[in-house]
């Protein structure tokens, strides 16, 4: 922690904050059996975890709670609750949000709890923006408990001790003025640049779509492989390390093979059967989202390296016939994507599916082997600009982050806002507050004895 303005104060988080219904400042929530389907406007609702979002608060992720069930009010969330998941994931324990609006009759669940600050001393957007800082986040995470980064635990208890830099009251509302400032500015150029990578990606399918209208002739998929295809084999993984590493779908959900995402399988004899992958093997999303259905990737890893799982379906084209590039590039096409997803089946709440049947009789653009070179040297020549502009876009969504961390930093450590000398010092405000509330404890009337 850096060297504080003299007219803040060092505090711990528990020291700014309101007592809840419970005469407590952390109120944990409650998870009862609810209904799949979100309630209602006027019916009552449990919140799921996802309604916290890093600075979002989201009413609509909620189950309805059951008619049956006593509701429990004293749970409802208001405007100004600062909620924190408690339980889960590493990446999504100790998520916090300000509720700055919400609908009634919204109760918090069991793996969350709210906490509210006295806003005598801490402004509640003074306090999510901090929780949000670097060094907060670097706190709380050495907080969390468990044995393993699948489910973790954040007690109150931890929680309340975790360091709050404290400004004056009128400085506050000056730092959360500046911080909205500098974020919108920000987030306009984030939008930016997002807008422009959505265009880069128009682009890619636009290169794509061009490129195979000058190819007349097509031949079904199934044709074209020197192998049959097959899906592979997923198991049940475990935590330890063995030799059997199975691929995870968001290896190849970008397009492009990613081998940092696997998990390992401790089974025998997998190392005799046929669902290892092997250099320009094309593996095909079997399931998905239905934007990402059907998305071919390219294998570049190394022979029985690794396991395709089931969800994927293994692809090897006869190169006598079809170069890997070529068939790879055709099945990222706009025409043969957009037919995959029209053709996955998925019932409400599952995920959408294709089966070798489908991507078998998918006709897939042929020509001779001299005019598939010829094609893909012209694809590659205007994707490698594509590749470059979004590598550069890329890297300023990260600097974005940065600067982002940077102001939340300088806001926190006193050199975002000028102090004004007229402003009450924090330390004076909380002691003048302890005082106050001193004052207001009764003692406790002590029984006279009975004379003899």
């Amino acid at each position: 922690m850096s060297i504080l303005p003299k007219s803040w104060a060092l505090v711990k988080i528990v020291d700014v904050l309101e007592p809840n219904e419970n005469g407590k400042p952390f109120q944990q929530g409650w998870s009862p059996q609810c209904d799949k389907m979100p309630a209602e406007l006027g019916e009552w609702g449990v919140l799921k975890t996802t309604a916290i979002q890093e600075g979002n608060f989201l009413e609509f992720e909620n189950k309805k709670l059951p008619v049956a069930l006593k509701p429990r009010p004293h749970l409802e969330v208001r405007a100004g609750d600062i909620l924190m998941t408690c339980a889960g994931p590493r990446s999504r324990c100790g998520v916090t949000c300000l509720v700055d609006k919400t609908r009634t009759k919204l109760i918090m669940s069991g793996k969350m709890y709210r906490f509210r600050c006295d806003q005598k001393k801490a402004h509640p957007k003074y306090l999510e923006y901090f929780l949000h800082s670097r060094n907060a986040k670097y706190a709380i995470d050495k907080m969390k408990t468990g044995i393993s980064d699948s489910g973790l635990n954040l007690t109150h208890g931890r929680f309340s001790e975790l360091d709050l830099p404290i400004a004056p009251i009128n400085e506050q509302c000056r730092i959360i003025a500046k911080i909205e400032q500098l974020f919108s500015e920000l987030d306009n150029g984030i939008e930016n640049l997002k807008t422009a990578r959505e265009q880069l990606k128009i682009y890619r399918q636009a290169v794509l779509d061009s490129a195979f209208m000058k190819v007349v002739s097509s031949k079904p998929l199934s044709n074209l492989l020197s192998k049959k295809m097959t899906n592979g084999y997923s198991g049940k993984p475990v935590k330890f390390e063995t030799k059997n590493k199975v691929l995870s779908l968001s290896s190849t959900t970008s397009g492009e093979f990613k081998p940092e995402h696997f998990k390992y399988l401790d089974e025998a004899g997998l190392g005799e059967r046929d669902i290892w992958c092997e250099p320009n093997d094309i593996l095909v999303q079997r399931g998905n989202t239905s934007e990402y259905v059907g998305v071919p990737a390219i294998y570049t890893g190394h022979s029985g390296e690794f396991i395709y799982p089931d969800l994927m379906i293994r692809l090897r084209a006869n190169e006598t016939l079809i170069l890997t590039k070529f068939l790879y590039y055709a099945l990222s096409s706009p025409k043969i994507r957009n037919l995959l997803r029209k053709n996955s089946k998925g019932s409400a709440g599952t995920m959408p599916k294709i089966n070798q049947s489908i991507l078998s009789s998918v006709s897939i653009p042929f020509c001779p082997l001299k005019f598939q070179h010829e094609i893909i040297q012209e694809i590659e020549s205007k994707l490698s600009n594509v590749l470059m502009l979004d590598n550069e876009v890329e890297v300023h969504l990260i600097k974005s982050e940065a600067l982002r961390q940077s102001i939340l930093k300088k806001a926190f450590s006193g050199q975002l806002v000028a102090q004004d000398p007229n402003d009450e010092p924090a330390s004076a405000l909380l002691e003048r507050i302890k005082a106050e509330k001193a004052a207001q404890v009764v003692p406790a009337k002590t029984k006279r004895k009975k004379s003899v």
